[in-house]
């Protein structure tokens, strides 16, 4: 049996709408408001410099005051001045001081010299890792902060 073209109507529109209720998606909580907004916050700061990304979303949460009512934008440029007007560093907020990020540069880019010219892996280390000291005076502190593991180092070539 043929249907009317008010009948197919009234099916498009039924299979639109629930089609449309489907896409529906549930609101956000407020943790995951507040979690997006840190990330994003954590991308911000990491344009100037790249520590920001080691930082601990707790971390910075504990260095700002932002009303959570104001807009995304709102809240993150109100953030942002709070952390530069305090001279907040990234490692105010858990991530590694410059020392730590100089003594790995030190160490990975010998380590890859030293592989370059044919020692072997456990060798290669030894030197970056020694090399690296002998470059970079480290606090105690600082020492545990380090990464002597080549393979947790991302390819920058």
């Amino acid at each position: 049996m043929k249907k009317t073209g008010r009948q197919l109507d009234k099916e498009i529109a039924s299979a639109l709408h629930s089609r449309n209720h489907a896409r529906k998606r549930k609101p956000k909580s407020p943790l995951e408001i507040q979690t997006a907004r840190l990330e994003a916050l954590q991308e911000r700061m990491a344009d100037a410099d790249p520590a920001w990304r080691d930082t601990d979303l707790a971390e910075i949460e504990k260095w700002i005051s932002v009303d959570a009512d104001l807009s995304d934008r709102e809240w993150l440029q109100t953030a942002q001045d709070q952390l530069l007007d305090e001279n907040i560093l990234p490692e105010h907020a858990g991530a590694p001081p410059p020392n730590v990020y100089r003594w790995n540069d030190v160490f990975i880019s010998t380590y890859r010299m030293n592989l370059d010219e044919g020692m072997s892996r456990a060798d290669a280390i030894d030197s970056a890792r020694q090399n690296a000291f002998d470059v970079i005076k480290l606090t105690a502190r600082e020492r545990e902060m380090i990464n002597t593991n080549p393979d947790l180092y991302k390819d920058r070539e």
